[in-house]
């Protein structure tokens, strides 16, 4: 143990020692100090006890046993142990490496320093040398050192001074010392004028093209030999070279030191110069290394201001030569990155690739880039000229851009070539139409494949195309340019053509559109100057064609099918004026003199005619609307609310189908922006009221009519007593409300109560027999399963034991559950166990259990059907369940053991019987629940599904032993040889086997018959491939033995077709022959008697009919030979003999051979003796042609006695019109012989085939009227039926539905054909159905149970007779209609109508009565005092309101009041009363409360209205009596009616108003001061300014003074630790949560008001300052920094910076990019394009991941700004806009941000302002539409000429958010007031002049609601203000008041015009907007 720590102290002390050596600065105990820290003394110990075998010792001191991954520049030692022995002596053991430090040369100079050097110069060494060799030796070192010295500093990138190795200081060899000094001088001589000799410009001289950086690498470099020769020539060891060579009178001294001055100079010239050059650094690596080259625009601006800072500031860099050179060396690099980003091998693979378009694109860009560098140079040149006219840049631009001006040339050469490609690419996918059209096609093509000829010529040169030195590229590109001209001709010709061949304007308009691009190449365009012409007289024949097409559909135009029928019309009028329109603005837009020729005019005319007459159509269109919706009957809101049917007792909400239609018309009008009459905008003005009526109704009616379907008749005795309080509640929206009715919304709140209550019990009865069906459903799982694949019958018995008794105890369990759900049903309930009706409940839950235990049995039957149902096997792709084998035995095959059932019971079936046998045992588990013990097996026997899932699967079982008994057929797979009949099977085969050709002729499908050959001749072949085993559905079979017996009856089969082929062929060429001799025979019939006889009629018909049917035969036969001959040639292929077959004694190959001469033969002869008997044939068809005269005749006569004396108008009995319906028929069918006659014959003598409207015409009419008569006998037949109902028993519903659908059937069959409708018998049937659907509505009114004995004398009276006794049980509705009730229909309405309201009159009274005695005062506590003031419930208001309204609507039934006139008018007057008091009351306790902590709390008030103050004690001491002493009256009658309480109140209220008023006018000050006070309530002023010293309690009132400032972020106090500042801020916070740091704190100290608008200016100063560094961080959206990409920067900074951001990158994009395509650049707005829909992507992909709220709302508007802004650059694409000037870009909101000044400058159209930085917060926008897009136009507009703006439309089309959106686009504070006719002209003038002195906007909603006297008033304060504007007068005399007037000052109105209740506006208002 001693020896070990001996070896390891002298190894500890060996390693100090060689590291002290080696690191002197750890020498005295440094080192030690180092290895006491705890890491390096492990290491160290480790290393000493022989754990490890190597140490490594840094620099520092620092210890490890590990080498570190990378070794630094420093010397490091590595101990490496070579020996195990620790005894033996460190220095042999251990192995000591040395690591770092010095280079090899480094080494080398230095070994020859201090090794070489002193042996060399050892005068004893020279002495043995001689003095010669010596000499020699020494100047050779010494030469050698100083190469080594400068080599070394090479090495280092510096200049080293190679230093003479002597001591100076020895003078025994003075002179060799002074000529070694020199010599050395002349070395530092050398390096240095070389060091100064070097020129940035020596590679441009070389004819290099370097880059910018290497200017930078220069200057560099050469600053650094500088440096370091300056650094050397001040060392001591120079100066002492230099003193020596001085004091020996050397010539180099003053020579070496005019090059030290030199050299000082140049040190300081390059390093002035890289320490400016060096701020150029960065900007040149991103211009050489940039991947995206069109972000080098970025770049541009910043380095060229760079280089003009250098030039203003550098000493050095700011001559012509160094900017020439950096600039020069930028246009080499911009070059190159050119070339990378569009190589000529790339333009060319992207053409090939039909990538042209991006081609041009690149190009594009690429002089984008470069004319965008050369225009920045000249930018700062014209500055650098104006900031440096003593030092310009006076440089010649050849000097500097020649190189690249020759690139530009070359690009803009390349951009025509590819911008050609492009264009005339696109004719390889033009097609053109017309009859011409494929010729033209051809051209076209033609010309596209020279077009590729002389692109591939082009483009297989020998140089890349963009290489500016190519010389020969410009006479290559000249010889293209001339090929493209010509084949602009060849193109321009073509169009022409196919211009002439278009038959439509709009095809015409279509060729344009198809050769857009090409069209405006100047000779294509001087080619279709002429045909313009053309196309105006093409638009003029489609005007006419519109105008038939108008004046033929006007009656019954077209629309759609949900369109209602007067919105349909004029949205079809609508799309006839588009028509029109559409090509008259494309002709106008032509740009063309073609409009003012004289032929245009007249088109112009016409156009202008058909326009107004569209017109005139929609005007007349509107109008009979507006006739018919005054004709609609207001009554139909006065139906009761809810209808019951009378048999289900369901409900339903009674609104009229004719109201629906109403309001679906009076939607579309006004979505055409149509006037709808006032009437129907009055019932669409409440459209929202019925639609929650209707609503909560139907939730009513759905809830009732759902329990009612719902409930089971067992369940609903259960139920009945709650069921009869709803049907009871529910009574009065069935026989007394209606839809004007008041009290709606307390009926729908009760019966909502009601119904819910019933639903809840239902429920809950429900949800215990859906419990019980749910362990029906747990118990619905099959018993058995199966192995996935067949096992044997033993082990599939043994797993199914198992599984059933698990099943069998689950379900045991259940049923002792269900019994326990039935206890809890009867609970809820609340029903005696004895109850008929819960015993009958219970007997329902035992039969759900049967059909439970019955699911149990027939899911397990499904189960095993689904395992052994061949279908169910087949889609689960399943496995058999058992094996069998298929063995063939005797004559049959057999099944061991049998599919079926076996007398031992062994087979399939018995096994499956077992099966089904436990299925069925479940039905004695569960205990019955209608009796004490049993069970349900007998039920299960009897069950039906049970049954027929059994009969399934023994039907199932039986086709899978039909199937298995099929398999021997699979095997034969034709068993059908023997089985089939052959003549059926063979006679349907040849039904099918034929073909129909071209001519209509039926062939023999030849391929059939040759497959079917085919087919059996394979048959032994594919018997001897079939497989074994095969699955048979649930079983599988091995079917080997059954594979050897079948193939015998395939030859009777083929020769069967074979058969019927030949026989085909000889039956088709006899027929031929036959038909031939026929012909021939008939020919020759003789058919003129000769000279002076008649001819032969019949034979000249004979004759005819034979050539008619030779034409007719002539293609078909001809077309018949080759199938023949295809058929021999089958038969032959299939061996079949044919050389015995004969035709006509020649066999049938000779015959088919010389068949088709004898035909030709027979065709040429049957013209012949056409030509012959033509004459004969002319005479005969002149004989016709009177005979079909005299036909017509006949047949007019026929139909002018149909039209006459049919029964369209007959009245008589219907039998006498059934009988003339019938004599007609007849004569028509007779009429309908002859015509088929006469047809024929027309046919036979070629004449043209006559038709006869006439026949289809009477026909059709013939069935409408028998149909009218049908229709007329069955309507008189219901109304006769009606008759006999008594009074008590009619159900009018019922019969008015009859009633209904008969008039609409009858309409119906009247549109679909109008014909009828002029038809007496038609209007007689429709006036018998609208009687009685006038008669019914009033029987249904008088069975009103309103209705009283003297009603009914009343109606007596009325009809003319002695009485109407309803009460009569023999009272019929056949003695109602008796009455002619729709003779007296208005009268009878008033008679129920008297009856109802009389009744409802007194209802009413005792209601209110009964009201209010209950109705109390309520009195709460004053804040936290002792006082009590009063406050009106919301239940007291209502009531008196409505309670008012009825009594005065009682008032105004006149003659229905008179016997309740004095009570009514009573009752009124208390009502009246009590609101004027509660009135006052409520007015003086708001007013004492809130001036009551003013004046009596606050000092200040006080002090400043002393008056005042003493006023209103006196107040507060009445008004507190008078609270006293009502505190005890609860009841509001008794406490309102106490005399002399009105008048007391209105004292109190007349003296606090003169307490307010001077209130007021002191509040007024302070508004003057900050005017948006004037926007703050009067409570919450005063508070502010009772604590303007305190912020914090001025913060919760910043959101009523600001747009979205809501709260302040306190920093903390540095005074008081842990505790917040009182006043000072650095964060604000707006309404909508948005946070926005402010970059300076604010300090709120002072007077309030005062530090409010210093608040105010720091906000907009803080935006500007977001919105600056917003922009600026905008402009790295499109470099590759993905951290600054756009959709990063969204999340940055605030909505308000993003959105305005953006506009301004949008409209300085758009903008530029419209200079492009000014500029030559064809495809810059359409890249543009692709860069917004690229950034609207991003967004949406954020907006679809997660995002906090804040930022999805900043998001999404800026989505919909961008979705904006892309369909406005798509619309410039789209209307070929070519400049910023056009007016589709000026009318868009345009923002311009001013870096200088921090301010953005907004235009639109004509109209210019500044944003004005009012803080908007994170809210959303609108989307911005067209019409958004005018409102703007127009509301800028507006303010542009002095005005404000006034938006018109229907409630909720968005005037206002549009108004707020357009001051949130300009940063402009806008207050929204919602008006009301309470506003007087003073509260106006107070708003007013806080707008004005603000210079803020207003919205004033519904503005015409203000009474007109207040709206004229508001005319003259709004022009004041206006006027004072625009005569720019910053301060006005307002309202008694002196105001400032800011210019920002806006007003704007929304108005809903034709609402009830709206004030038409002054003319002097209307003329202000």
């Amino acid at each position: 143990m001693g020896d070990k720590a001996d070896a390891a102290a002298v190894m500890k002390e060996f390693i100090k020692k060689r590291v002290e050596t080696t690191h002197p600065k750890l020498v005295g105990g440094k080192l030690d100090k180092a290895w006491v820290d705890e890491s390096n003394s492990e290491q160290l110990s480790s290393f000493l006890a022989g754990g490890e075998r190597l140490l490594y010792v840094a620099n520092s001191g620092k210890t490890s046993c590990v080498l570190p991954d990378k070794l630094g520049k420093d010397k490091m030692l590595v101990f490496l142990r070579t020996s195990g022995d620790a005894k033996e002596d460190p220095a042999k053991s251990t192995l000591v490496v040395e690591l770092g430090g010095l280079s090899g040369f480094e080494h080398l100079e230095l070994i020859a320093n201090e090794i070489f050097l002193p042996v060399l110069s050892n005068p004893k060494n020279q002495s043995k040398w001689g003095e010669v060799a010596t000499r020699e030796i020494m100047d050779r070192f010494y030469a050698f050192l100083s190469q080594t010295t400068i080599l070394c500093g090479q090495i280092k990138g510096e200049t080293r001074l190679p230093m003479p190795p002597l001591d100076m200081n020895d003078s025994s060899n003075g002179k060799s010392l002074i000529s070694l000094l020199e010599g050395a001088i002349i070395t530092w001589t050398k390096q240095i004028k070389s060091v100064l000799k070097q020129d940035p410009e020596s590679q441009l001289k070389q004819g290099m093209h370097p880059t910018p950086d290497v200017e930078i690498e220069f200057w560099k470099n050469k600053a650094n030999n500088l440096n370091s020769i300056f650094e050397q020539l001040q060392s001591q060891r120079i100066r002492r070279v230099l003193r020596a060579l001085d004091q020996s009178k050397s010539t180099y001294c003053q020579t070496f030191a005019r090059l030290c001055k030199e050299v000082f100079a140049a040190r300081m010239e390059a390093n002035d110069n890289m320490k400016y050059l060096r701020t150029l650094e960065d900007w040149f690596s991103r211009l050489n290394e940039e991947d995206d080259f069109p972000n080098l625009l970025e770049l541009f601006k910043p380095m060229l201001h760079i280089i003009l800072l250098i030039w203003k500031n550098s000493k050095h860099y700011n001559t012509p030569a160094r900017l020439v050179v950096l600039m020069r060396e930028i246009c080499n690099s911009l070059i190159n990155q050119a070339c990378k980003y569009v190589s000529g091998e790339q333009i060319f693979v992207l053409i090939e690739g039909e990538n042209a378009g991006l081609a041009v694109e690149q190009l594009k860009t690429t002089l984008r880039v470069c004319g965008t560098f050369k225009s920045t140079y000249f930018d700062y040149k014209a500055t650098a000229t104006a900031e440096c006219p003593a030092n310009p840049w006076r440089i010649q631009n050849n000097a500097l851009f020649m190189r690249l001006d020759s690139f530009l040339e070359r690009c803009h050469d390349i951009l025509d070539l590819t911008q050609t490609i492009v264009q005339f690419s696109k004719l390889a996918k033009i097609e053109v139409g017309g009859t011409k059209g494929k010729t033209l096609t051809v051209s076209v093509q033609q010309i596209h494949t020279d077009f590729q000829a002389a692109v591939n010529a082009f483009k297989g040169v020998p140089y890349d195309i963009m290489d500016v030195g190519a010389k020969q590229f410009d006479d290559d590109f000249y010889e293209f340019r001339c090929s493209i001209k010509e084949l602009e001709r060849r193109l321009g010709a073509v169009v022409s053509l196919a211009f002439d061949d278009c038959a439509t304007v709009y095809g015409r308009f279509k060729l344009f559109d198809s050769f857009e691009g090409l069209l405006e190449r100047p000779i294509i365009q001087d080619e279709l100057e002429k045909k313009y012409v053309s196309l105006v007289q093409s638009y003029g024949l489609d005007l006419k064609i519109v105008q038939e097409q108008f004046l033929t559909s006007r009656d019954e135009p077209p629309k759609s099918v949900n369109a209602p029928p007067i919105a349909g019309a004029l949205s079809w009028c609508r799309g006839l004026v588009e028509r029109i329109q559409i090509p008259m603005r494309k002709l106008q837009e032509l740009d063309r003199t073609i409009l003012e020729r004289e032929e245009a005019k007249e088109v112009h005319k016409v156009y202008k005619t058909i326009e107004a007459s569209l017109q005139e159509y929609e005007n007349q269109k509107i109008e009979e609307w507006g006739r018919d919706v005054e004709a609609s009957s207001a009554a139909k809101l006065k139906l009761p609310l809810l209808v019951r049917h009378p048999e289900s007792r369901h409900l339903t909400t009674n609104f009229d189908p004719a109201l629906t239609k109403l309001l679906r018309e009076v939607k579309y009008f006004l979505l055409l922006g149509l006037d709808v009459p006032k009437s129907a905008r009055d019932i669409y003005n409440q459209v929202e009221v019925f639609r929650q009526w209707r609503c909560n109704l139907d939730l009513v009616v759905d809830a009732n009519n759902e329990v009612l379907k719902i409930l089971l008749p067992v369940e609903k005795p259960l139920l009945q007593s709650y069921l009869d309080k709803f049907d009871k509640t529910i009574e009065e929206g069935i026989n007394k409300l209606n839809w004007t009715s008041s009290g709606v919304n307390e009926f729908i709140e009760i019966a909502m109560e009601q119904v819910q209550l019933v639903k809840e019990i239902t429920q809950s009865m429900k949800d215990n027999l859906n419990n019980v069906n749910g362990i029906m459903e747990k118990w619905a799982k099959p018993i058995m399963e199966r192995k996935p694949k067949p096992v044997d019958e033993e082990e599939f018995e043994r797993n199914y034991k198992g599984l059933k008794a698990t099943r069998y105890a689950e379900i045991r369990e259940g049923g002792r559950d269900i019994s326990s759900f039935l206890k809890e049903t009867n609970k809820v309930l609340k029903v005696s166990n004895a109850s008929v009706y819960w015993r009958d409940y219970v007997d329902f839950v035992n039969n759900i259990v049967i059909d439970g235990l019955a699911h149990v049995i027939t899911v397990s039957l499904e189960y095993l059907l689904d395992q052994i149902d061949p279908d169910s096997i087949k889609k689960g792709n399943k496995l058999p369940m058992l094996e069998i084998t298929l063995d063939l035995i005797g004559q049959e095959a057999k099944f061991v053991p049998d599919v079926g059932t076996t007398e031992n019971g062994k087979g399939v079936r018995d096994r499956v019987n077992s099966w089904i046998g436990s299925f069925v045992l479940i039905s004695t588990l569960v205990k019955r629940l209608d009796t004490p013990d049993g069970n349900f097996m007998r039920e299960m026997h009897t069950d039906y599904d049970v049954g027929s899932l059994l009969a399934i699967i023994n039907e199932t079982l039986s086709e899978n032993e039909a199937a298995c008994d099929d398999l021997k057929a699979q095997f034969e797979e034709h068993s059908y040889l023997w089985t089939t009949d052959l003549p059926i099977y063979f006679k349907e085969f040849m039904d099918d086997a034929w073909f129909t050709t071209e001519l209509d002729s039926r062939q023999l499908d030849l391929t059939k018959y040759k497959d079917a050959i085919t087919k059996y001749e394979s048959v032994k072949a594919k018997i001897q491939q079939l497989e074994s085993p095969t699955d048979v559905g649930w079983l599988r079979v091995n079917t080997t033995p059954i594979k050897q017996s079948l193939v015998s009856l395939s030859g009777k089969w083929i020769n069967m077709f074979t058969s019927r082929l030949k026989n085909y062929l000889v039956d088709k060429l006899t027929t031929l022959e036959e038909f031939m001799l026929q012909v021939k025979e008939g020919l020759e019939m003789e058919v003129s008697g000769g000279e002076g006889e008649e001819t032969n009629k019949e034979n000249l018909m004979e004759v005819m009919s034979n050539i008619r049917d030779v034409k007719k035969a002539m293609d078909v036969t001809q077309e018949m030979f080759q199938p023949l001959r295809d058929c021999i040639s089958v038969l032959r292929d299939h061996g079949v003999d044919i050389n015995d077959t004969m035709v006509k004694e020649h066999t049938v190959q000779d015959y088919l051979e010389d068949a088709p001469m004898h035909w030709d033969q027979v065709v040429k002869k049957t013209f012949q003796i056409k030509e012959t008997i033509l004459p004969l044939q002319m005479a005969e068809a002149s004989t016709l042609k009177e005979e079909l005269e005299s036909f017509f005749l006949k047949m007019r006569e026929y139909r002018n006695d149909f039209r006459a004396n049919a029964p369209f108008n007959f009245s008589g009995p219907i039998e006498e019109a059934y009988g003339s319906l019938d004599q007609y028929a007849n004569g028509l069918f007779e009429m309908e012989r002859q015509a088929s006659a006469y047809n024929e014959k027309e046919d036979l003598f070629e004449m043209n085939v006559s038709k006869y409207p006439e026949v289809s015409d009477t026909k059709q009419e013939l069935r409408l009227l028998k149909n009218l008569w049908d229709f007329k006998a069955m309507m008189l037949s219901v109304h006769g039926s009606w008759k006999s109902a008594l009074w008590s028993e009619i159900q009018t519903d019922k019969l008015e539905d009859e009633n209904r659908k008969l008039l609409k059937t009858l309409r119906a069959n009247g549109n679909d054909n109008a014909v009828i409708k002029g038809w007496n018998v038609y209007r007689d049937i429709e006036n018998s159905i609208k009687d009685m659907a006038i008669v019914l509505p009033l029987v249904a009114d008088l069975h009103h149970p309103a209705m009283r004995d003297r009603h009914w004398a009343m109606l007596a009276k009325i009809c003319e007779v002695d009485e109407v006794n309803p009460h009569d049980p023999k009272f019929t509705f056949d003695d109602m209609i008796a009455l002619n009730l729709h003779l007296h229909v208005d009268d009878v309405s008033e008679v129920v109508e008297t009856a109802t309201k009389e009744k409802k009159i007194e209802d009413n009274l005792a209601k209110i009565e009964g009201e209010w005695s209950n109705f109390e005062l309520l009195y709460v506590p004053h804040k936290d005092t002792e006082m009590f003031v009063i406050k009106m419930v919301e239940e007291v208001v209502e009531a008196l309101d409505a309670h008012q309204l009825e009594l005065q609507t009682m008032i105004g039934l006149g003659k229905f009041v008179d016997h309740f006139r004095d009570k009514v008018l009573d009752w009124q007057q208390k009502l009246g009363n009590v609101q004027e008091v509660t009135k006052l009351w409520e007015t003086v306790s708001k007013m004492w409360g809130s001036l009551e902590s003013i004046f009596l709390a606050s000092a200040d008030i006080r002090s400043q209205l002393p008056d005042d103050t003493k006023r209103f004690e006196g107040i507060d001491g009445e008004f507190k009596e008078l609270m006293k002493g009502a505190i005890g009256v609860p009841n509001v009658l008794e406490a309102c009616l106490v005399d002399g309480r009105e008048e007391g109140l209105r004292s109190m209220k007349e003296r606090l108003e003169l307490c307010q008023k001077s209130l007021n006018e002191y509040l007024d000050v302070k508004k003057k001061i900050f005017p948006r006070f004037y926007f703050v309530s009067a409570i919450a002023l005063l508070d502010m300014l009772a604590n303007g010293t305190n912020p914090p309690k001025i913060i919760p009132y910043l959101g009523d003074c600001y747009d979205s400032l809501n709260d302040v972020r306190f920093v903390a106090d540095p005074e008081k630790e842990g505790e917040l500042s009182t006043k000072t801020v650095d964060l604000m916070i707006a309404k909508d949560k948005e946070k926005m740091p402010m970059f300076e704190t604010f300090t709120m100290e002072g007077e309030v008001e005062v530090y409010l608008n210093n608040l105010t200016e720091h906000m907009r100063y803080t935006l500007k300052l977001w919105l600056r560094d917003g922009v600026e961080a905008g402009g790295f959206w499109d470099l590759g920094d993905a951290d600054k990409k756009r959709h990063v920067w969204v999340k940055v900074y605030p909505a308000q910076v993003v959105c305005t951001g953006s506009q301004i990158y949008w409209t300085e994009e758009t903008g530029a990019s419209l200079e492009e395509l000014e500029g030559g650049q064809e495809d810059a707005v359409k890249r543009y394009l692709a860069t917004c829909k690229d950034r609207l992507a991003h967004l949406i992909t954020l907006v679809l991941g997660d995002l906090e709220k804040g930022d999805r709302t900043k998001i999404i508007t800026l989505i919909t700004l961008d979705v904006h802004g892309r369909d406005v650059v798509n619309k410039l694409i789209t209307d070929k806009v070519e400049s910023v000037g056009a007016f589709l870009w000026q009318q868009q909101l345009r923002f311009d941000f001013d870096p200088s000044n921090l301010d953005t400058n907004i235009k639109i159209c004509d109209y210019k302002t500044k944003y004005f930085y009012e803080w908007v917060g994170n809210t959303g926008r609108l989307v911005i539409t067209p019409l958004t897009d005018r409102c703007y136009i127009t509301l800028t507009m507006g303010l542009r000429l002095f005005l404000g703006g006034a938006p018109a439309g229907p409630a909720g089309t968005g005037k206002t958010e549009t108004t707020k959106d357009l001051a949130k686009a300009l940063a402009m504070q806008c207050v929204v007031f919602n008006c009301s006719d309470g506003l007087d002209y003073k509260a106006m003038g107070k708003f007013f002049k806080g707008l004005a002195s603000c210079g803020a906007w207003a919205c004033f909603d519904e503005f015409n609601r203000i009474n007109i006297e207040v709206l004229s008033v508001i005319g003259q304060q709004v022009a004041e203000i206006q006027l004072a504007i625009k005569g720019g007068l910053e301060r006005i005399l307002f309202e008694e008041s002196d105001i400032v007037v800011n210019p920002g000052f806006g007003v704007f109105i929304t108005m809903n015009p034709g609402y009830a209740g709206r004030t038409e506006l002054p003319d002097n208002l209307k003329a202000l907007f």
